[in-house]
């Protein structure tokens, strides 16, 4: 900056103005994002022998004294109105404002970053792709580095040659194949054997099965259809009953115990040990008595009539 009475007069403006509000210097050069050094070579209005501006051009220099002006509270054309230079600068510093306000904040950002120190380093992409590959080179060598190792155990076992089962001796497959000798069971077990069978079979399936001669009897007064029989244990008995289509019923009756038998006519009743008085019999709403005699069944023959 050249030492002219204009700028000597606005310098002295300048630090008047600050010094009369009672702010710092570095206090003022973060509210206009300039450097204190800036600050104080605007203030002083020319430079020092060996002194190097602090501004890249002028135009800036002028600018940056406008800000300052403008945020002490001051109309920088009442400041230095008298000075021709300011309104010969004044239409070249307009063109400049952006450009002007990106190096100001570019000076704020560099001032920070000597403050910090060589300490804050900026991230680096490339360390971080670095440190990816390392990791994905990890993990691929322990997913098939296992698969390969398990390949060479495995491999050994596959080239062997195949295991096979040496042919049995002609000698010993005859031997299996004679069949075992036949063991002769004494005649008596096999007696023992069909009697336990036999006593499994209660009395009453027994006379199921017996062909011994039956006795024909009919009632003499129908009042209904033969389709049933009810009988009436008058003591202890055992009996089978079966009617016309061959449906058999083997019964163990208790004294005073009875039984409705459903079918078709004609039944076949047959009794161990049949005496009449142990005994009754219902048939086509008629009681009947087991006849005398040695009869071990009778047949009850169903009587037409209208029911």
């Amino acid at each position: 900056m050249n030492a002219s009475a204009p700028d000597q007069t606005r310098a002295e403006s300048l630090r008047k103005l600050r010094e009369a509000q009672n702010i710092g210097v570095h206090e003022l050069a973060k509210r206009v994002n300039l450097s204190p050094a800036q600050i104080l070579q605007l203030e002083s209005g020319a430079l020092a022998a060996g002194e190097r501006t602090l501004f890249y051009t002028p135009a800036i220099q002028e600018k940056a004294a406008i800000r300052i002006a403008q945020e002490l509270g001051a109309d920088p054309q009442t400041l230095w109105a008298s000075s021709d230079n300011a309104n010969a600068a004044q239409p070249s510093v307009l063109p400049d404002l952006k450009i002007l306000d990106d190096l100001a904040v570019l000076l704020k950002k560099q001032s920070m970053a000597q403050e910090m120190g060589t300490s804050d380093r900026r991230f680096s992409w490339k360390w971080l792709f670095f440190a990816m590959m390392a990791l994905w080179v990890a993990g691929a060598a322990g997913f098939y580095g296992q698969q390969v190792l398990e390949w060479f155990h495995l491999r050994p076992v596959q080239d062997a040659p195949p295991f096979a089962l040496a042919p049995a001796p002609v000698e010993s497959v005859q031997v299996l194949a004679q069949p075992e000798p036949t063991v002769a069971v004494p005649s008596a077990v096999v007696a023992q054997a069909e009697n336990q069978a036999a006593a499994l079979v209660s009395p009453a399936d027994a006379l199921c099965d017996s062909q011994a001669p039956q006795s024909t009897m009919r009632v003499s007064h129908a009042s209904k259809a033969g389709n049933s029989v009810h009988v009436v244990a008058i003591a202890d008995l055992v009996m089978c009953v079966r009617d016309g289509l061959g449906k058999q019923t083997a019964l163990t009756l208790k004294a005073q115990e009875s039984r409705t038998l459903l079918g078709k006519a004609p039944w076949s009743v047959r009794v161990e040990k049949p005496m009449p008085s142990k005994l009754y019999m219902f048939f086509q709403g008629q009681k009947l008595y087991w006849p005398e005699g040695e009869f071990s069944g009778v047949i009850l023959k169903e009587v037409a009539g209208d029911f």
